[in-house]
């Protein structure tokens, strides 16, 4: 399970990232790791008895060539969007049927702006279907004028208390 899931990985990060910055992946997978810590509960004298109740922790690795480094080894723009990945395409994938509200803050603020204009591009496949991405940005990389009709402009009324807080375009 977690060799299929780390192949899963792989090619969806990997795959997207050699998309986006045109970089050969070639030699580079991501491997899952975990650990199981056994379920035990301690009685009033301290005495203690396995449960079936377990710990487990998941980690990533990413293999280049010969050497691994752990995800938080990688700059912060590949580390966002490691995280962006996972826990959109993943959470995209699963079929539960319930709708999703995906809210992003300044979601480029480490990508460079190709990579922000290529991010921007991966948003309809996260709003797919009735899911729904609102994001908040001060980049202009990061503005699709065929969304220009959805787009609102939020201000901080303490420094301009006779606007309205938000103005429809």
């Amino acid at each position: 399970v977690m060799d299929r899931a780390s192949a899963a990985a792989t090619g969806l990060i990997f795959g997207r990232w050699n998309k986006i910055f045109g970089e050969s992946t070639k030699g580079k997978e991501i491997h899952l790791l975990h650990e199981i810590d056994e379920g035990e509960v301690k009685d009033a004298r301290g005495a203690a008895t396995k449960t079936n109740e377990h710990d487990i922790r998941v980690s990533f690795q990413i293999r280049d060539g010969s050497r691994r480094f752990n995800v938080n080894d990688r700059s912060l723009g590949f580390r966002w969007f490691f995280s962006f990945m996972l826990f959109t395409q993943f959470r995209v994938a699963r079929s539960e049927g319930r709708p999703i509200l995906f809210l992003f803050d300044e979601p480029a603020s480490n990508l460079h702006a190709a990579a922000q204009q290529k991010l921007i591009d991966s948003f309809p496949e996260v709003a797919k279907g009735h899911n729904c991405l609102a994001y908040s940005t001060h980049s202009h990389y990061m503005i699709e004028p065929k969304w220009l009709e959805q787009t609102f402009i939020v201000t901080n009324r303490a420094e301009s208390p006779h606007e309205s807080v938000m103005e429809d375009i």
